[in-house]
């Protein structure tokens, strides 16, 4: 008589509940560890963006002797999206706020001497944004808990505007 070997194949019940749990536990981490690199991925853009858009408020002082004021600004903006005038560009594109962050908001002073750029960040944990009380008493609307401010090197973020 022939013996027959009976090897057993594959995992039983509780061997396969163990192996989906621990990849349902591992993808629960991972997951809140993307989102949280998405989110510092874009105020990190944000930040940039306003940092650039600050450079070229900058190289427009230089050549006029004053920041643009909002109306100014807004008549700088050509068709394509660049911030030009007499045919000198200082900013290629004009960044735009997406999603529920709250746009971009530019401050001048009366005499044109001094700005604030403001932005909403949605890393609350951002080690550089101010918190709601002090983005709403400098003048800007906040959609979350953190603004970020960029402003003219000739004041500071909670000075008076020149």
């Amino acid at each position: 008589m022939k013996k027959i070997n009976k090897k057993m194949f594959g995992f039983t019940l509780v061997e396969m509940l163990v192996v989906i749990s621990i990849i349902a536990i591992l993808s629960a981490v991972l997951a809140g560890g993307y989102i949280n690199s998405q989110k510092n991925a874009r105020d990190a853009s944000r930040k940039l963006s306003l940092k650039s858009m600050s450079d070229a408020l900058n190289a427009y002082y230089a050549d006029y002797g004053v920041f643009p004021d909002q109306t100014t600004i807004l008549n700088l903006i050509n068709s394509q999206g660049e911030l030009s005038q007499n045919g000198i560009i200082y900013m290629k594109k004009i960044p735009k706020e997406t999603g529920n962050t709250g746009q971009i908001l530019y401050q001048v002073s009366p005499t044109g001497k001094s700005f604030k750029l403001f932005a909403n960040l949605e890393n609350v944990e951002d080690g550089s944004c101010l918190n709601k009380d002090v983005c709403q008493s400098l003048g800007y609307s906040i959609s979350n808990e953190c603004c970020y401010v960029i402003t003219s090197s000739n004041i500071g973020i909670s000075g008076p505007m020149l």
